[in-house]
This record gives C-alpha cells, sequence and structure tokens, in this order.
C-alpha cells in the first residue's frame, strides 16, 4: 500500500524534489539524534562535526540556490545538499556550489553531497565528475578538491534508512513522517511516466527533441568532409526512443545516434557514437578511446550488438554550430587513435 504521499504523488503541482527536500529537512530540524547520524554518514563516519542548522533554499551570492544548507552556530556553511530526482542539473551544479563552500569561513572539513534515485547514481556521478574535470576519486564515490571540500553521492534510499533506524532507536514520533518521506521517494524512483507539468507542453520541448534529430543529421554531413565518413547505402533509422546514422570510417563501422535510453540509464547526454570493427567487437576499440584526455572510461560501455559506445557531450550556451564543430572534433579525435591500430598493423 501506498503512504499518503506516495498516494497524493500525481496530484502533486511543480517539482517533487521541494517536497522531498522539504519534507527531510523538517524531519532533521526535528530529531537531533537523526541529524547527528545523517551529518556523520555524509561525512563518511570520518569525522564528527558539530550540531548544524538547516535551511532550505537559500540563495547564495551568484544566485545559487541549493536545496539545503548546513550551518554551525556561527553561521559558517559547513554541508550543503542538493536533492534530485529525474531533474536536469544547473550551471551551478556542481562547481558554483563548490566555490560556495570554499568561501565560508569554517576550517574543517566541509561537504557537497547530491542525492538522487538508485537508478541515476553512476550517470549523476560521472555527470559530476565531468563538471569539476575530476577523473579519479575514492572507493564510495566521493572526491576531495582543494580547501577541504568534498563531494559525494548518495541514494535517497540510503539516506532514509540510516534516518529511519535512529529514528526508531529513539522510538521518535517522526517515524511515520520518515516513512511518508519514503512512500513518496519510491513512488518517484519507481514510476515510469512522470507527471506532465505545464512547462514541458511548450512548443520548445518539441523543438529540442526534433532539434537533437537535426543535429545527427549535421554531424553525419561534417564527418563526410573532415575525416571521410561514408553512408553509401546505409540508410538513417529511427527505433523506439532514438535515431541514429550508420557509416564507415576506414575499417571501422560506426553508429551516430541521438538515444534517449542511453541518456536515461548510461550518461545525461542525449548524443551517443557506437564503433565497432567492420561489424565486429573489437576489445582494442575501448582501450585506444580511453586514452583520449576527455573520456572518463565509466562512461563507456559495450552494448548488446558489439559496440564500443561513447557519450558525446555537447557545450552548453552556445549556438548549433558550435556544438557541432565542438563534437565533430572529439569524434575526429577518436579515429585519430583507432586509425593509429591500423598504421601499425
Amino acid at each position: 500500500m501506498d503512504s499518503l504521499l506516495g498516494h497524493l504523488y500525481s496530484k502533486i503541482r511543480g517539482a517533487p524534489e521541494d517536497i522531498a527536500t522539504e519534507s527531510l529537512c523538517y524531519i532533521l530540524k526535528n530529531s537531533r539524534s537523526a541529524r547527528k547520524k545523517f551529518i556523520e554518514y555524509l561525512y563518511g563516519n570520518s569525522q564528527s562535526t558539530e550540531d548544524l542548522i538547516f535551511k532550505t533554499q537559500v540563495t547564495g551570492e551568484n544566485n545559487e540556490r541549493p536545496d539545503i544548507i548546513g550551518m554551525n552556530e556561527k553561521r559558517n556553511e559547513i554541508l550543503i545538499i542538493e536533492a534530485k530526482f529525474w531533474a536536469y542539473l544547473t550551471d551551478n551544479q556542481p562547481v558554483g556550489y563548490i566555490k560556495r563552500l570554499q568561501k565560508s569561513q569554517y576550517d574543517g572539513l566541509k561537504v557537497l553531497s547530491f542525492i538522487c534515485p538508485d537508478k541515476r547514481v553512476s550517470s549523476l556521478w560521472n555527470e559530476l565528475k565531468r563538471r569539476c574535470q575530476k577523473t579519479t576519486e575514492n572507493s564510495n564515490k566521493s572526491v576531495i578538491f582543494h580547501s577541504n571540500v568534498k563531494m559525494n553521492i548518495f541514494t535517497w534510499k540510503s539516506i532514509i534508512n540510516v534516518i529511519k533506524q535512529e529514528l526508531i532507536a529513539e522510538n521518535s514520533k517522526l517515524l511515520s513522517d520518515i516513512d511518508q518521506l519514503n512512500g513518496l521517494c519510491s513512488k518517484i524512483n519507481e514510476e515510469a511516466f512522470l507527471p506532465i507539468q505545464d512547462e514541458e507542453l511548450g512548443i520548445d520541448v518539441a523543438k529540442r527533441i526534433y532539434g537533437y534529430y537535426g543535429l545527427v543529421d549535421k554531424i553525419t554531413d561534417r564527418l563526410k568532409t573532415k575525416i571521410g565518413a561514408d553512408t553509401s547505402g546505409l540508410q538513417a533509422t529511427g527505433f523506439r526512443g532514438g535515431y541514429r546514422r550508420y557509416m564507415r570510417v576506414g575499417e571501422w563501422t560506426v553508429d551516430l545516434q541521438f538515444n534517449l535510453k542511453y541518456w536515461i540509464e548510461e550518461a545525461e547526454t542525449p548524443l551517443w557514437i557506437g564503433i565497432k570493427e567492420e561489424w565486429d567487437y573489437n576489445p582494442i576499440i575501448q582501450k585506444k578511446v580511453e586514452s583520449i584526455e576527455e573520456v572518463d572510461q565509466d562512461n563507456i560501455f559495450i552494448n548488446k550488438n558489439g559496440e564500443t559506445v561513447v557519450p558525446l557531450f555537447s557545450p552548453t550556451g552556445v549556438d548549433e554550430a558550435t556544438i557541432i564543430n565542438n563534437l565533430v572534433s572529439f569524434i575526429g579525435k577518436i579515429f585519430k587513435v583507432l586509425n593509429s591500430i591500423e598504421n601499425n598493423r
């Protein structure tokens, strides 16, 4: 049976993150023991810190507005929490938040934590690292920046379990509240079709999706002139959740695509390129691609067709021509390292 908040999920107008954030903050404010355990958990139990005052939606000097901040009694910000479900990262996430913590007068370790559904941990974490230009991490999905700032990521399920166990131990009246939050988060995590928001019905959304199809075609055309891509005899293909263009580049078979499934499950970008040798899997492809400086090996995978699949991350806030130039340049680097295989045979 759904919790009350879970039952009402489809009728909630606005961002579900806001309801979950306010619920979490309310529980933390009203249970000192749960608050202490929560802080220790985000710190990795490696450093106990003082009790904190939690507030939501506190705007910074650059108009960044994290979901929750934790301040000590001197009003120094020590902890920033960003509660995510499926919404995109804003321009300030995470770099603006890291800079905000670096400016804090607190001398100890400061933490930026992201909370998200289980299914988004991998793709969101890789995107956070990419935006920070961090390719190395600790084993528990955390990275340390200068000025004693740590960034990490947790699931809603793990956060709720930690708090709930503490509330059970003290027989708290807040147990029903954490169950309500758990019900809401579970519903959002499992819901296949998210409630439609008014802003999602604008023509701009349709133009954006349609534009991705056009980008695939335009990038393909540019690759013909830049690296000799050949599409003769190969048709553009639509499929459930996307659109692809096949081509040959020397000995390589290439699959350039707009893919919603990969976007949801693998990395936070709509555009991808899959590569085989002729029509066969070659493990050397992945090894060579991973040698490119801009590539994070966590973002590369082998699909069921034996293609080595690489995400194409577009620059933001720029025009279409700049996006095409940037992605074609990156794809050119891929085939430069792959052609070194052929030249050494």
